[in-house]
């Protein structure tokens, strides 16, 4: 299983194979989409079997040549009037005359550099129109397709997104902001410039999380971090929690409109993408306890023994004066449980960090994913699953559900190529889609116009388990 695909940008691929002259049939755009996408994120596995399957559709391309050929043909075109249009902040002639040119020499891919600064420049223009006119829903799509506005060079545009969720009533969605900026970004007068901000909107027991995530990141600021935790003492609180909710809850997430004829089958997809039942993935305390007990003693017992009869709550209770990374773990999977994603969070990662064997290990960086899963920070969720030494069942399982939220993503931003190509992916390391992902497929081809294959995708979906939608579907790809 190749793992760094989850780890790696989920931008459109760079990548451009030509046709060369000696060929009678060239390979059309479309289809050399995924390619592009395996490429650019050095999937080799993806981009064997791409290459098999376009070899197969054209048995006269040299595909191998292509590829070669694909840097020395970079350079060839003049790219001056497009920097010019980048300098003048005229971003759609940019990507026109970009176009223009790969019509005229499809050969042709714009260099990496200025690809770079096109998109750096133009992400930073909408993100700063988003902000200024207040728009949220706006702005998290602008940063969907500017990921790279979100780092810690820049590390400005996280605190600006973190205040316009707080001014929007969003205080839960902020302080999953500055935990992101905390788990990220080790510059001293960062992590107290975004503790100091988090005050204002978080509340005492999301403080602690947030102290507890700065102090196990940055071992050498304790002394400084423990002065600016009695400083800002006073100060937390200030802000309301809805009575009754859980403090780290997270809230429910808008979604935008669908597109036409897709509603259901994204619903259903959305639906099985739910995680599952935490416990399940939680190791057996019966089978944890031996190796857990020396460093837990009876108040790891407890906890233990509350999980097993699944009182989270209690749970919490036994597991709140442990430092150990057993005792972490059990805390991080008894607060997944109660839905407070960012204390689970906090909790695995101080069991990863911590784990003496690599068992808790494991279980801890698993419980992490399922976290961030949970909390919504996919991005979070694929770099951690990419680094981490999983069974080969939770790796599946990961993998599983980190690919169709990007496929669901994907196709929600009418990306449908890239939704195809995490589709794929998804079908040759589960060994099979479900039906809502197979479905999904369908409708993304229906949608770049590649109706025969939507038809044949479909017919499949209806001949295995066949329902009102999926004759809807087939309706629809006639």
């Amino acid at each position: 299983m190749t793992r760094s695909l989850l780890a790696l940008p989920l931008a459109a691929a760079l990548f451009w194979a030509p046709p060369l002259a000696a060929q009678t049939q060239p390979i059309p755009e479309t289809e050399l989409a995924a390619l592009r996408y395996f490429l650019s994120i050095g999937d080799a596995p993806g981009i064997e079997a791409e290459k098999t399957r376009l070899q197969r559709a054209f048995p006269e391309a040299s595909l191998d040549a292509l590829l070669a050929d694909l840097e020395v043909r970079s350079e060839e075109v003049d790219t001056s009037q497009i920097w010019q249009l980048i300098a003048a902040d005229d971003f759609a002639g940019a990507h026109a005359l970009i176009a223009r040119t790969q019509q005229g020499q499809p050969g042709w891919t714009p260099p990496d550099n200025l690809v770079a600064v096109l998109a750096e420049r133009e992400g930073q223009s909408r993100f700063e129109a988003a902000i200024e006119t207040g728009e949220l829903q706006a702005l998290l799509t602008v940063l969907g397709e500017f990921p790279d506005l979100l780092t810690c060079a820049k590390i400005n545009n996280a605190w600006r997104l973190a205040e316009l969720q707080a001014a929007q009533a969003l205080p839960h969605q902020a302080v999953m902001t500055y935990d992101g900026i905390l788990s990220s970004c080790q510059t001293p007068d960062h992590v107290v410039a975004t503790l100091q901000k988090a005050s204002g909107v978080a509340d005492a027991t999301e403080m602690a999380a947030l102290f507890e995530q700065a102090r196990t990141r940055n071992p050498g600021m304790a002394l400084r971090l423990a002065s600016l935790e009695a400083e800002l003492r006073p100060l937390i609180g200030k802000s309301a929690t809805a009575p009754g909710a859980s403090p780290l809850a997270v809230p429910a997430v808008e979604t935008r409109p669908r597109p036409r004829g897709a509603a259901p089958v994204i619903q259903q997809v959305a639906a099985r993408l739910a995680p599952a039942p935490t416990h399940s993935h939680a190791p057996a305390p019966a089978q944890a306890a031996p190796a857990r007990q020396a460093s837990g003693g009876g108040a790891l017992a407890s906890a233990q023994a509350a999980a097993a009869r699944r009182d989270w709550a209690s749970c919490l209770q036994h597991t709140a004066g442990l430092n150990t990374a057993a005792g972490a773990s059990q805390r991080g999977w008894c607060a997944l449980e109660l839905n407070r994603s960012l204390e689970a969070i906090s909790a695995f990662r101080q069991a990863a960090a911590g784990a003496g064997n690599a068992q808790l290990r494991r279980d801890s960086d698993y419980g992490l994913i399922l976290a961030y899963l949970r909390a919504d920070m996919l991005r979070e969720a694929a770099a951690h699953s990419a680094q981490a030494k999983l069974t080969g069942q939770q790796q599946m399982d990961a993998d599983r559900q980190i690919l169709s939220r990007l496929a669901l993503s994907a196709f929600d931003r009418n990306r449908y190529s890239e939704a195809v190509s995490y589709v794929d992916r998804l079908s040759r390391s589960a060994g099979g889609l479900d039906r809502g992902m197979a479905m999904l497929r369908g409708y993304a081809l229906l949608h770049m116009n590649r109706k025969a294959e939507a038809r044949q995708q479909f017919t499949a979906v209806h001949r295995a388990t066949p329902g009102e939608d999926s004759r809807d579907a087939l309706a629809l790809a006639r």
